[in-house]
C-alpha cells in the first residue's frame, strides 16, 4: 500500500510544507527524508542508527537542534527505526533542546 506523507519544517515559527506522494507503508522517516527531492538534509549513520545533523540549511549544535511528531505523536525513536504508515504527517521543528513543546 502507498500514499501521501506530508513533511511540515518549523523554523523560526516559519513552515515549509512539503507533500510526498506514493510513499510505501513502513518506509522509514530516515529513508524518506534521504529520498524527498527538494528537501535540503544531511543525515550520518544508516538505518536504526541515521541522525539529522541538518534539514532546510539549518544545523544540529550542542544547544538547538531538529525533533519531530509523527500524527502529533513526539519522536522518541531514531528517525531509521520509525515507519511511516501513510496518510501520514511528520512535523519537524527546530529549536533549543529545552523548549517546550
Amino acid at each position: 500500500m502507498k500514499g501521501p506523507v506530508t513533511l511540515q519544517i518549523t523554523i523560526d515559527d516559519e513552515t515549509r510544507t512539503v507533500i510526498v506522494d506514493d510513499v510505501a507503508d513502513g518506509t522509514t522517516l530516515g529513508d524518506l527524508m534521504r529520498t524527498t527531492r527538494g528537501v535540503d538534509t544531511v543525515i550520518t549513520g544508516s538505518g536504526e542508527m541515521s541522525f539529522l545533523d541538518s534539514l532546510a540549511g539549518r544545523a544540529t549544535s550542542s544547544d538547538s537542534g531538529w525533533t519531530y511528531r509523527v500524527d502529533g505523536e513526539f519522536g522518541e525513536r531514531g528517525i531509521g527505526s520509525v515507519k511511516l504508515h501513510p496518510p501520514t504527517t511528520v512535523t519537524w521543528k527546530f529549536g533549543g533542546w529545552d523548549d517546550p513543546e
